[in-house]
């Protein structure tokens, strides 16, 4: 298949469309860490970003055995005790969330498109493994994705570059030739932009629809 590059800017073209998971392709009902914060870190003064960033080391950047093993460790970093109850409550908070996640209506229609029209689609996602499993099990959203990099294969979190490096390395594609489309500014578009990526801050899929139409991409 012919593949169909368009010019962004002097020196870019799109060979590679490369996504984040939630929030933008898919969503789960509630926020983990902040489920989870508010039950074990109500009275901490630890700031909102910081204690989502810990969450994630702690819970993504490793690929766990078990969901107990997860738990808790989780709840040691959090200086939280590591209780039967509490680890089985940590538990249920997560499972809670993976098991009622929801693809986006658009998702798998949008990468079809892109990939027939010649495009390589990507993933760059800070989550478990265990809500990936859920995934797969659940939806056939990552058969649509050409290279998924998860975070807790490489063993590091968004905004590290080194994910959205092995993203590039993984597909064979330069950074110029690349696009990333996320939802989060620090972690999704500010270390794949200083990479030399191209960028889209996904807001709705209306917005990205024109985003995509002014780089020359029809979805």
């Amino acid at each position: 298949m012919l593949l169909n590059i368009y010019p962004t800017k002097i020196g870019f073209m799109v060979k590679l469309v490369a996504f984040d998971l939630w929030k933008t392709l898919a969503e789960k009902p509630f926020s983990t860490a902040e489920r989870i914060r508010q039950e074990f870190c109500a009275h901490s003064n630890l700031r909102h970003r910081y204690f989502v960033k810990l969450y994630e080391e702690v819970t993504q950047t490793t690929r766990w055995s078990s969901r107990e093993e997860m738990a808790e460790d989780l709840l040691r970093k959090l200086g939280s005790q590591a209780t039967e109850r509490n680890v089985a409550r940590v538990i249920d908070i997560m499972e809670e969330a993976e098991a009622n996640f929801s693809v986006y209506e658009h998702s798998i229609g949008m990468l079809n498109i892109l990939k027939v029209h010649g495009y390589v689609t990507g993933m760059v996602s800070n989550t478990n493994v265990f809500s990936i499993e859920h995934v797969k099990e659940k939806s056939d959203l990552l058969k649509h994705i050409d290279f998924p990099v998860f975070s807790f294969d490489v063993g590091v979190i968004k905004p590290e570059k080194a994910i959205f490096e092995e993203l590039l390395k993984r597909s064979g594609c330069s950074a110029e030739d690349a696009l990333m489309v996320g939802d989060k500014e620090e972690d999704d578009i500010i270390p794949a932009k200083e990479l030399g990526m191209g960028t889209i801050l996904y807001k709705d899929y209306d917005q990205l629809k024109n985003e995509f139409e002014k780089l020359g991409i029809q979805i």
